[in-house]
């Protein structure tokens, strides 16, 4: 079992995305935040981002690609959850789309944490029901640990 990173935060990026009513969060293995307009796959959890993978910030492309702490905390209406991962050095961070973090090692261009403590279907249901929600805001925060 993979201990989580505990640490302070070193940087932090905040995204902007909506709910879509196919929003289903039945991946066992990874969590999926697209900047499209439509769910394309069961580890979507939200659409419409206002950021992907190559948008970060170069310092946190840097510090994820040296296998940095991340978290991802999505929070909508009051109702937030927390996902922990390491960055990879196998992540290019370029996909123009997409971000993804995933409990195995495996890495795409969209991949900004591996060995994450969740994926899609451990999302807490409440959450879940919110992002089903077309019409609804969520806030994603990504954060690079020390």
């Amino acid at each position: 079992m993979t201990t989580q990173p505990k640490r302070k935060s070193r940087m932090e990026f905040v995204i902007t995305a909506w709910g879509h009513d196919l929003v289903s969060c039945r991946d066992p293995e990874k969590i999926i935040i697209t900047k499209d307009d439509k769910v394309f796959d069961d580890s979507v959890a939200c659409i419409r981002a206002s950021a992907s993978a190559k948008d970060l910030p170069d310092n946190m492309k840097e510090a994820l690609e040296e296998g940095r702490g991340v978290s991802l905390i999505i929070s909508s209406a009051g109702v937030e959850e927390k996902i922990s991962a390491f960055g990879s050095m196998k992540e290019t961070l370029t996909d123009e789309q997409n971000i993804t973090l995933t409990k195995t090692g495996f890495s795409n261009p969209s991949t900004v944490g591996v060995k994450a403590n969740k994926g899609a279907k451990d999302l807490n249901r409440a959450l879940v029901a919110l992002l089903q929600d077309t019409d609804q805001e969520v806030t994603l925060t990504l954060r690079v640990l020390e």
